[in-house]
């Protein structure tokens, strides 16, 4: 190809360019950039939310677009995860709390990737069912309610989980950077 334009637009359907050469060229898979650009449109959404939630820190908030990167258990995450994620960070970093904990989407991943692999136990299953509400309100779980009664566990069992989960899933280097911060728009 000794145009460009073909190699970076490649063939047009529907009077609509494509990007199919410049994924190949790259190594990309179309559907792993469409997902990327929609988690970025999700961040994007989250932080709009996240700035009218917390209107004193909107500088603040605008800055952590570098913190919703998602890695280890989130990189395969479904986009309702990766907003509860979002939004969860995104109120961290404006009410001054630890970033590099896990969230309740990274806790919930992980159980859920468990789960695959091995039966949860009475506990992991109370947590998981907590973690989801919490992350997506309990009105998502309509026609459970009554297994959700059966799955409670002891509090003291479910909160030693929860912090078992949390450190290990923390990222160390997830942290709000002071020199970052810019001016929301």
């Amino acid at each position: 190809m000794d145009n460009l334009d073909e190699l970076v637009i490649g063939e047009v359907a529907n009077d609509q360019p494509c990007l199919y050469s410049l994924f190949n060229v790259l190594g990309l898979n179309e559907s792993l950039v469409c997902s990327i650009l929609e988690q970025a449109q999700i961040a994007g959404d989250e932080i709009e939310a996240a700035m009218e939630r917390h209107p004193d820190e909107r500088d603040r908030v605008w800055s952590t677009f570098h913190l919703l990167v998602p890695t280890g258990v989130l990189c395969d995450m479904p986009h309702n995860v990766y907003r509860a994620y979002c939004a969860e960070m995104l109120d961290r970093v404006a009410n001054g709390e630890d970033t590099r904990l896990a969230t309740r989407a990274e806790m919930m991943m992980m159980l859920s990737a468990t789960s695959l692999k091995t039966p949860l136990t009475h506990t992991a299953i109370s947590v998981y069912c907590d973690l989801f509400i919490a992350c997506f309100g309990e009105d998502t779980l309509i026609g459970v309610e009554e297994g959700l009664d059966y799955v409670q566990a002891q509090p003291y069992l479910k909160d030693e989980l929860l912090r078992v989960l949390a450190q290990k899933a923390m990222q160390k280097d997830r942290k709000f950077d002071e020199s970052k911060l810019r001016r929301a728009p």
